[in-house]
């Protein structure tokens, strides 16, 4: 069965969307990293392209302005696909950045000391975790920041970040109050965490 110039770069152009769309799925669903579909996309392009050089089938100028349409609209449609999530992502490592540089680094004791300056206000604190547990939809973390008895906060967060007790981590949230832990009268700050990193 013959095939014209125009069904084999329609057929091209098909399975390299076809490509673009499974990358993608796999990307969303966090399966491959981006930068292996973006190296893998880029093969199977490049692939195309020299296989048309061995399967030649017309010398035409119009065939040579089809090869030249095509690499326009593949271009095009990689820079549709993969920045998107370029921009996301920078945009989100951007945010949390800010936040994290925008956040007072004091100590336990001077946040108890001045609790009212604090309130509401964005702090970081590092230490352990002494013990997590679930509240609705919010993880309580209890943060040992200096391995005293007394110096704890009740750390709220809402993400699927795995914490563990004894694990050593920085939190990066908003002091919003104080709230009694294990022994009854004693309160400890509060914070609602934006960031956690291990440490």
């Amino acid at each position: 069965m013959n095939i014209s110039p125009i069904e084999k770069r329609l057929i091209h152009v098909t399975a390299f969307l076809i490509v673009v769309f499974i990358f993608s799925e796999l990307y969303n669903t966090h399966l491959i990293p981006l930068s292996y579909g973006i190296f893998f996309i880029i093969i199977i392009t490049f692939l195309g392209f020299i296989l048309q050089y061995y399967i030649k089938v017309d010398e035409s100028k119009e065939h040579t302005k089809l090869i030249l349409w095509e690499s326009l609209i593949i271009i095009l449609l990689i820079g549709m696909i993969v920045n998107p999530f370029y921009i996301s992502d920078s945009l989100e490592d951007n945010t949390q950045n800010i936040f994290q540089n925008s956040c007072s680094d004091i100590s336990y004791y001077e946040l108890n000391k001045n609790f009212n300056n604090y309130e509401g206000k964005k702090v970081k604190f590092s230490g352990f975790v002494e013990h997590t547990d679930v509240e609705g939809d919010s993880k309580l973390i209890i943060l040992d920041v200096n391995k005293e008895p007394n110096d704890k906060i009740a750390v709220f967060h809402t993400g699927d970040l795995s914490i563990n007790a004894n694990n050593s981590i920085t939190v990066y949230g908003i002091i919003t109050g104080k709230r009694e832990l294990s022994d009854p009268g004693k309160f400890y700050p509060t914070i609602t965490a934006f960031y956690i990193n291990s440490t």
